[in-house]
């Protein structure tokens, strides 16, 4: 690149350790002779990120990324191969030959955005953190203390304090010769809504930055200090080119070490959550930045934790067993080995840490429970009391069931869902294979996708999907109910009944019913499987199927002779209106049998 001579770039890769460097952004294990991990450039559930120190290489298998450790930094922090460079030499006592004035100009020209940036987060880092040790600070170090956070803990966090002044920030980031375009891009202020000028984003509030596993400051998440005050509890910074919450999670940098060693994190909802549990010694606690869970922050995890677990400890109200709920389907499709610790009622992870005695909050993490057991647990006990909340209990269980990849896990948690359940193993299995179905959402958060409503049926319609409801259920009735075809008069419906007379030895009916149909039809009946309408395996009660059946067949031909009716009708006024008396006489007789014949059916 003609600033730093070969022979010096030469030296500092020899004396970097790549597998330490690499080592610090992804949970290697070894293997061999080299080191292995989880690909921190594409989304993977077996780890194909290989590190050979010996070499000073990595290569990914996976997605084909390869490279030295100045190209790992580049292509993880997007950094360009001059910061690389020194910032290697820098870690490995190496001093680098004096630039030239041309060569500096050079380098300014090409300072990236991110390091602009990350320069601007710095200082206001370092401000907040001045303003909370000072004169200024006592109400934030005031409130911290009494939360029974320590000094040290908070210079861990770099816990900060932004004054309520409203411009402290922007005029200290202007001291500093901060552009004001950047500070506004950094989200460390926002343009006056009531006329020129600039106001601090962050205005009396408890400081907490954003740190990556790196060190840098990417963003900053403000507590309200009074509780009078009518404005947000909390404050995140907006979208930038460094944050994106649903990117991050906060306290990384600070479990690190610990997850690494250990294969474990502890997943909690909030910041103090995460403060607190460091301060009890739980130094493996991370959480959201104040949203849902989401596939990134998960992916994130599955790379520092490796083959280890990721153990679920939000606030123990309803709100926080929803948030679990719709946090394990993620964790189970990421192949995470996810457990759940259930706070006690009313509680949350920062005030049960408050007033921790003997350990209690550490016993809830180390005998945490599988999270599809929770699931389970949890699902069965809300939804018990009646046939329609079993249905809806199976119906929020099945879908993350079938996340599960092996197949005896998958089983065996088929059987404990039938029995919480008081229902055959059989239509928990059903229930599984359904799930691939988008049926319409139940009102249970642990549905891990929204679906689409079902649609809405005509009389016709409905009568005929509970012809196919019934022999899916028992399909040996399908000879038996042939002449039923005839009486059908919906396309789909006939479509998927000659489907299902057709199903071959080893195919499953339901299954062959369900691809048949068109998507608002297949979501519907779908939603009737699971209820078990025609089910006679005492899942949901005892029905008598060739008399179902019988009594089917017998509405359909009273609704066909119904229509033949209303189309003589209206022949017999035409045949009348024309004068054609046979016609009319004709018509007119058929109209009575077919009348009788309907009374004779309905009287039975």
């Amino acid at each position: 690149m003609g600033l730093i001579p070969d022979d010096i770039i030469a030296q500092v890769r020899e004396r970097t350790d790549i597998a330490q460097v690499i080592g610090e952004h992804v949970a290697l294990a070894k293997s061999g002779a080299q080191l292995r991990g989880l690909c921190p450039f594409h989304s993977e559930r077996t780890g194909s990120f290989y590190v050979y120190p010996a070499k000073q290489f990595f290569i990914c298998y996976g997605c084909g990324k390869k490279g030295d450790v100045f190209s790992f930094l580049m292509e993880q922090q997007g950094r360009t191969f001059l910061e690389a460079v020194k910032d290697l030499a820098q870690r490995a006592g190496i001093e680098l030959p004096a630039e030239s004035p041309e060569a500096l100009r050079q380098n300014r020209a090409a300072r990236s955005e991110r390091e602009r940036l990350l320069k601007a987060n710095a200082i206001a880092c370092d401000f907040f953190r001045a303003q909370y040790l000072g004169a200024g600070g006592a109400r934030a170090r005031d409130y911290v203390e009494r939360r029974g956070v320590t000094a040290p803990t908070g210079e861990i966090f770099r816990l900060g304090y932004a004054p309520a002044t409203g411009e402290a920030l922007a005029q200290h980031l202007a001291r500093h010769k901060v552009p004001t375009a950047l500070a506004d891009q950094a989200g460390l202020i926002a343009p006056s809504q009531r006329g020129a000028g600039y106001y601090d984003r962050f205005r009396d509030r408890l400081m907490f930055p954003v740190i990556s596993p790196a060190g840098e400051v990417l963003g900053f998440s403000g507590r309200l200090l009074d509780p009078d005050a009518k404005a947000a509890k909390y404050v995140n910074s907006p979208e930038t080119p460094l944050y994106r919450k649903g990117d991050l999670l906060f306290g990384l940098h600070a479990a690190r070490a610990t997850v690494h060693r250990t294969g474990r994190a502890v997943l909690v909802e909030g910041n103090f959550d995460v403060v607190q549990l460091h301060e009890r010694g739980l130094t493996d606690a991370v959480a959201p930045l104040g949203t849902a869970l989401t596939e990134r922050q998960v992916a994130l995890l599955r790379r520092h934790v490796g083959d280890g677990h990721v153990v679920v400890l939000f606030d123990g109200d309803d709100a926080g067993q929803k948030a679990t709920s719709r946090a394990i389907p993620l964790l189970v499709t990421s192949g995470i080995e996810a457990r759940v610790a259930r706070c006690p009622r009313g509680e949350d992870p920062d005030s049960l840490a408050r007033k921790d005695a003997g350990g209690q909050i550490a016993r809830l993490v180390d005998h945490a429970v599988p999270a599809v057991e929770y699931l389970i647990d949890e699902t069965s006990l809300a939804h018990t009391s009646s046939v329609e909340g079993r249905v809806k209990a199976l119906r929020a269980i099945a879908p993350t069931l079938r996340l599960l990849k092996d197949p005896a896990v998958r089983d065996l948690y088929a059987g404990r869902v039938a029995a919480a359940l008081t229902i055959e193993k059989r239509a928990v299995d059903r229930a599984i294979r359904l799930s691939e179905v988008p049926t319409p959402s139940p009102a249970d958060p642990a549905a891990p996708r929204p679906a689409p409503r079902a649609a809405r049926l005509g009389p016709a319609l409905d009568r005929e999907l509970r012809l196919l409801s019934l022999l899916s259920d028992h399909p040996e009735l399908c000879d038996a109910a042939a002449p039923a075809e005839e009486l059908l008069t919906q396309a789909p419906v006939k479509a998927a009944f000659r489907a299902l007379r057709e199903t071959r030895p080893g195919e499953l009916a339901d299954e062959v019913v369900l691809r048949a149909l068109p998507e608002e039809l297949r979501a519907t009946l779908a939603e009737r499987l699971l209820a078990g309408s025609f089910s006679a395996d005492d899942s949901f009660g005892q029905v008598d199927a060739p008399r179902a059946l019988a009594e089917i067949v017998q509405t359909l031909e009273g609704e066909s002779r119904g229509q033949t009716i209303l189309e003589l009708t209206r022949e017999i006024e035409e045949a009348q209106r024309d004068g054609d008396t046979e016609r009319y006489r004709r018509l007119t007789m058929r109209k009575l049998e077919l009348a009788r014949e309907r009374h004779q059916v309905a009287s039975r």
